[in-house]
């Protein structure tokens, strides 16, 4: 059976609240759960150069027990949504395929960034460490530390969430990047939204200003948006993906806006936003959507709750870190980044796609040591 292990409650009580009271919409299960053994393959885009054009591919996992001798340190922003519980869960079940040893540490949240730079400079200090996955809190607010562990001889897998560091992170051998396109997820989704008939009132939960991720993707919503002149963006609050913070930020932003006909939402504000239009007494009035979907908006789609979501396959991308991390250390990479193609899954397509490539199994909690 898993060992699994429980994260701190404090950490996650809020989220906690938020997916409890959303549980329990739709009685459709969900696909059936994949977990991956043995060598395995997945749709992705590869780019040979830092900021070169990218090209489809089929890319390939290692075999089993590649990974065994190599220690990695894994850095999380937080744990408190279960985005990033799934991507605990996947690291930890690749870990175990490829026989490769981790630690894991989380932040907090986005507001911590003193934190992550603290554990990221604990790892390279402590010289037990071959690579970093680094899932950046701040996009450049992490980069003198980057550099300082690559001047330590240690690999960085710059993971999930992007960096914009320069040339001397980028082009050193020992810097990788497998993380999402977030630009292409948010903008598949609002072309998927530009297309759905009638004028459009749009609340956009999009995260923190200055976060890689979340500036891309409110840059790919906003063009796709511009495309469709009547699809008019009526408020974008911004702020760490907290869920009291963003419940605050779409009932706030309801009250304001009555005339708001549709929510777009990232991760827990996803979560936030089917309790606020709930409470409003708006269901079924509110189309809602979501990009790097947490569970419960994931759940909602058969029933209609939530119309569509663009999954940036966090589970399956993480997975690629680990892989990824076992070949940048042992010299093995001849490309700079991947990124796994993302999804847009409706009720036409739910019943067809793992659960597991889109967010944890039922009860995950996260593993934060792994040694084989």
């Amino acid at each position: 059976m898993r060992n699994k292990q429980i994260g701190t409650v404090a950490a996650m009580a809020a989220a906690s609240l938020i997916i409890s009271a959303c549980s329990g919409g739709s009685a459709t299960p969900a696909a059936e759960q994949t977990v991956r053994t043995g060598p395995w393959e997945y749709g992705a885009t590869v780019t040979a150069e830092w900021g070169g054009d990218g090209t489809p591919s089929q890319w390939k996992s290692v075999d089993d027990g590649a990974g065994k001798g190599t220690n990695m340190c894994v850095l999380f922003p937080h744990l408190k949504d279960p985005t990033w519980v799934a991507q605990a869960e996947s690291l930890y079940d690749e870990a175990k395929r490829t026989g490769i040893s981790y630690d894991l540490f989380e932040a907090g949240g986005y507001g911590n960034l003193s934190t992550q730079l603290s554990q990221m400079d604990d790892c390279i200090n402590s010289g037990k460490y071959d690579v970093i996955g680094l899932n950046a809190i701040s996009g450049d607010g992490v980069c003198s530390t980057v550099e300082k562990a690559l001047d330590a001889g240690i690999a960085v897998i710059d993971s999930i969430n992007g960096t914009s560091c320069d040339a001397t992170v980028t082009g050193n051998p020992k810097f990788h990047q497998v993380a999402a396109k977030y630009y292409q997820v948010a903008k598949a989704l609002g072309d998927h939204i530009a297309k759905q008939p009638g004028e459009k009132k749009i609340l956009v939960l999009a995260g923190p200003e200055g976060v890689t991720w979340s500036d891309d993707s409110m840059k790919g919503l906003k063009d796709a948006f511009a495309a469709a002149p009547e699809n008019v963006i009526v408020a974008t609050p911004r702020g760490d993906t907290d869920a009291t913070k963003q419940l605050a930020f779409a009932s706030d932003a309801l009250t304001a806006n009555p005339d708001i006909t549709d929510i777009v939402s990232v991760a827990v504000a996803s979560s936030a936003a089917m309790v606020a239009v709930r409470d409003a007494g708006r269901e079924g009035e509110i189309k809602q959507y979501s990009w790097s979907p947490p569970e419960d908006a994931y759940l909602a789609i058969p029933d209609g709750t939530v119309a569509a979501v663009s999954s940036d396959v966090v589970p399956i991308q993480q997975r690629m870190v680990v892989n990824e991390a076992i070949r940048l250390v042992k010299g093995e990479l001849d490309y700079k980044t991947v990124a796994a193609e993302g999804l847009i899954i409706t009720a036409d397509n739910f019943d067809k796609i793992p659960r597991t490539d889109v967010t944890s199994s039922p009860g995950a909690s996260p593993v934060f040591h792994y040694a084989p």
